[in-house]
C-alpha cells in the first residue's frame, strides 16, 4: 500500500468522525431563542384599592311637577334653563308684559285675597312672605301689611292696574318648594297661553335609589356610587338612605337626560366604589392559595418565610389586590409557592 493512499483514508476517517461529533453534541441555543425561565419570586407593590365597580341604579320617581301659567296672555319672557334653579320670590316670567312670580307656599293661591280673609291659604302667604324676609306676622288674617309685602315681591307700583286691596293669584305660580330644579323649558315666548299650560317641567322627585344588584365578593367597607362627577352615600344594601342624595340624584343631569316617567322606574349606570380607598399590595394570583371566605395564603419569599394569611380584596387584569394583617410587612412572595403547607 503507498503512503498517499493511506494518507488520503486517513483525512477522509477523521472527516467522518468529526461530523458525527457534530451531529451527536448538540449545538447551544442562542439565548435570544431560548425560552425564558419564571422567576420564581416577584417584588410586592402598593396601590390605592377602591374597588371600583360597573353597576346599575334603579331609581323611583314621584309624578311629575310642572310650574303653570296662572292666567291666560302672551308669554313675552321666560327666564330658564333646563338643569338651572327656581326659587320662590323670583319673577321667573312675563305674560302680557306683566312679571310672574314663583311663591312655594305650603297651600297654592287659588283666590284672590282680600283685607280681612282668614284661612289656611292666606296663613300660607303669610309664612312663605316672612322666609322670603317680608314683615308680616302669619296669623292668618289678611291684612294691608300682607298686601304690601305681596306687592313688593312682585316689584309692583302702587298705580298698577289691580286693586292695591288684594293679593290675585293670576300673578303668581305655585312651586313645591322654595327651590326647585328645572327640568325643561316648555314655554315659547311670544306664543299665546291659557291658564294652566306648563311653563316649567320641573325634576321629578326621586322617591327611592338602589342597586339592581350588588357586585359579588365586594371588597368590605363603606360604598358610594357615582353618578357623573355626583357622589352620593349608599348602605350595604346599595340602597340611597339620605333625602338629600336623592335629591341631587333627581338634579343630575345623567338622570335627567334619562326623562324618567310618572311613577315609572328608571335604571342609570353608576360607578360603586368604596368612599375611602385602601392600601393594597399587588401580586400575582399564582402566588395565592387556599383561597376562601374572602383570604388565602400566600409565601413571603424570605427563605425562613413562613405562610402568611392575607385578605383578598379583589382582583382585576391578572393582578390580585390583597391586605396582611398589621405588623406583618412582605415586600415580596413566591410566585410558585408550597401549598402543602397552610396559613391558618
Amino acid at each position: 500500500m503507498s503512503w498517499p493512499i493511506v494518507g488520503v483514508a486517513a483525512i477522509l476517517a477523521a472527516s467522518v468522525a468529526g461530523a458525527l461529533v457534530a451531529l451527536w453534541v448538540p449545538l447551544p441555543e442562542p439565548s435570544a431563542l431560548s425560552t425564558p425561565q419564571p422567576n420564581t419570586t416577584v417584588l410586592v407593590t402598593e396601590r390605592a384599592f377602591a374597588d371600583e365597580r360597573q353597576a346599575q341604579l334603579q331609581v323611583t320617581t314621584g309624578p311629575v311637577r310642572a310650574v303653570v301659567s296662572p292666567r291666560q296672555g302672551r308669554l313675552t319672557s321666560l327666564s330658564c334653563r333646563s338643569g338651572g334653579r327656581l326659587e320662590s320670590g323670583s319673577a321667573f316670567a312675563s305674560i302680557d308684559g306683566d312679571r310672574v312670580v314663583a311663591l312655594a307656599t305650603a297651600v297654592p293661591l287659588w283666590r284672590e285675597l282680600r283685607s280681612g280673609d282668614r284661612g289656611e291659604d292666606v296663613r300660607a302667604l303669610q309664612a312663605e312672605l316672612a322666609r322670603l324676609g317680608q314683615p308680616v306676622r302669619p296669623d292668618g288674617i289678611m291684612g294691608r301689611e300682607t298686601i304690601r309685602a305681596a306687592a313688593a315681591i312682585r316689584g309692583a307700583e302702587s298705580n298698577r292696574a289691580e286693586s292695591p286691596e288684594t293679593v290675585d293669584p293670576a300673578h303668581f305660580s305655585w312651586i313645591p318648594e322654595p327651590e326647585v330644579t328645572v327640568g325643561e323649558c316648555s314655554g315659547i315666548v311670544g306664543a299665546p297661553v291659557a291658564e294652566g299650560d306648563v311653563l316649567v317641567g320641573l325634576s321629578v322627585a326621586v322617591l327611592s335609589a338602589r342597586l339592581t344588584t350588588t357586585p359579588a365578593s365586594a371588597a368590605p367597607g363603606a360604598r358610594v356610587v357615582r353618578v357623573g362627577s355626583l357622589e352620593v352615600p349608599v348602605d350595604s344594601d346599595g340602597a340611597v338612605t339620605d333625602a338629600r342624595g336623592l335629591a341631587s340624584i333627581g338634579s343630575a343631569p345623567e338622570f335627567l337626560s334619562a326623562a324618567a316617567g310618572a311613577g315609572d322606574d328608571t335604571a342609570i349606570p353608576v360607578q360603586w366604589s368604596l368612599t375611602e380607598p385602601v392600601t393594597a399590595l399587588v401580586v400575582p394570583p399564582s402566588a395565592l392559595w387556599d383561597v376562601r371566605d374572602g383570604s388565602a395564603c400566600v409565601m413571603p419569599a424570605e427563605k425562613s418565610g413562613s405562610p402568611l394569611e392575607v385578605e383578598v380584596l379583589g382582583s382585576e387584569l391578572g393582578q390580585s389586590f390583597v391586605r396582611p394583617a398589621e405588623g406583618h410587612p412582605v415586600k415580596a412572595v413566591r410566585t410558585t409557592p408550597q401549598t402543602g403547607r397552610s396559613c391558618r
